[in-house]
């Protein structure tokens, strides 16, 4: 029997092909189940041909086993704080309930015998970054997934030009990777990250490509950020079976475009709306968030926005850059939101009768149970022990934002009065 606290079913249903082209196994991992971006490549393999190399299969002997595995752990740090990770969300995909009777459902999977380490079977879920193309400089984001923060970081001189890499600009990898969506019959759901996929040459491209082959029986998902115009996406998206448009926002408030730098927060809001009104049984609109430092101080005011506009949220904790982890804040700081929580949290609670379990992540149907999760976590992240290099960590964060907010002529302390004394304590000065 599979560990409880290790096992997930991702290395049998899910890929992820990275903006280089490289292929991982999760969008969650801390890093590729290889040490050969160049070898384990969509332009050199297909997929199918990637699933059972000896990196893959190695993956599937160590999931079974007993011992934490590294490139698992913001999945693990999620569940420790009560949060719906990832690897929860996919087990249940195959009707295994991690936290609850997990040796019995896995018992009873229907995919309990296609757990070996080599499979005839292909990938149901792929994750695909196209490349890095983004109008905004997000401050916890990094110059591979945009190409805002890569020309800042060049002007830095942090970097060089070659940090920029897409894969999909490459017309061998592209035919490979459109080879290996017609090989794969029992494909589920393709899901696109970027960068910001709208602006990549090849997305529009993709979907009039599956719409001509017959595939619109492929659910279609993407993150973006609210800043692009849609219509002519929506158009053809309405045509496969379902379709998610994962909308990135960190709060309601002014702050949103202090965090995603070039975005500006009403717009955005306005945009989420605009798509709403095109939702159905199976086209829907979902808060993408990080929750994170710089958005905990009125993180509270979007779970109520959620709430009163039906809108799921699908969050992944900040892990990194460490320095905006929620945990960084002072104690006092901290323990001075948790109320706000607490009342959202009792507020939930008294609106739903339901128990809450396994949400299914996206499922407005429970959202009131949904969101009581969600603020469960934060309110347990509030709540969590300082790190033991906390000094190092906010040296760190004075000087990133410092350094950003330099960059697009901005203030935190006119975003977060909360912080003001703490910014100023730690040296903040623009």
């Amino acid at each position: 029997m599979p560990d409880q606290r290790i096992f997930c079913n991702v290395p049998w249903t899910n890929t992820h092909i990275y903006w280089d082209g490289s292929f991982g196994l999760c969008c969650s991992e801390k890093e590729q189940p290889h040490t050969d971006p160049a070898k384990y490549n969509i332009k050199h393999m297909t997929v199918g041909q990637w699933y059972n190399t000896e990196p893959m299969q190695a993956k599937r002997i160590a999931i079974h086993g007993a011992e934490p595995i590294n490139g698992c752990r913001d999945c693990y740090k999620e569940e420790a704080h009560g949060h719906e990770s990832r690897r929860i969300r996919e087990n249940f995909k195959t009707v295994i309930f991690t936290e609850q009777a997990f040796d019995r459902s896995y018992q009873q999977s229907p995919m309990r015998d296609a757990f070996t380490t080599v499979t005839d079977r292909q990938p149901v879920d792929w994750h695909i970054d196209l490349g890095n193309e983004c109008n905004l400089a997000c401050k916890m984001c990094y110059p591979r997934a945009s190409s805002k923060i890569s020309a800042i970081y060049q002007k830095w001189q942090l970097i060089d030009s070659t940090a920029n890499r897409n894969w999909t600009a490459d017309d061998q990898a592209w035919q490979s990777f459109k080879t290996s969506i017609l090989e794969t019959k029992n494909l589920n759901r393709l899901h696109f990250m970027g960068g910001e996929p709208m602006l990549s040459k090849r997305f529009i491209e993709l979907l009039d490509f599956l719409i001509a082959q017959g595939r619109t029986d492929i659910s279609v998902s993407f993150v973006s950020n609210g800043t692009m115009a849609y219509n002519q996406a929506v158009t053809r998206l309405k045509q496969f079976r379902s379709c998610d448009i994962e909308i990135s926002i960190e709060s309601v408030k002014e702050n949103n475009h202090y965090i995603r730098q070039g975005s500006d927060t009403q717009d955005v809001k306005q945009t989420i709306l605009e798509l709403v009104k095109h939702q159905s049984d199976t086209f829907n609109i979902v808060l993408r968030t990080v929750p994170q430092l710089l958005s905990v101080n009125n993180y509270d005011e979007l779970i109520r926005w959620a709430l009163q506009n039906k809108l799921a949220i699908v969050s992944i904790p900040l892990t990194e850059p460490d320095y905006l982890q929620i945990c960084v804040l002072p104690k006092d700081i901290r323990t001075s939101l948790i109320p706000k929580y607490q009342e959202l949290l009792k507020q939930l609670k008294e609106i739903t009768t339901d128990q809450v379990g396994i949400t299914s992540g996206r499922n407005v149907a429970n959202i009131e149970s949904m969101l009581i999760r969600h603020t469960e976590a934060i309110i347990n992240m509030l709540s969590a022990t300082e790190p033991s290099n906390v000094k190092e960590l906010r040296q760190q964060l004075i000087h990133w934002l410092v350094r950003w907010d330099r960059e697009f002529g901005l203030d935190a302390r006119e975003y977060y009065p909360e912080y003001r004394e703490f910014l100023l304590d730690h040296g903040y000065q623009v």
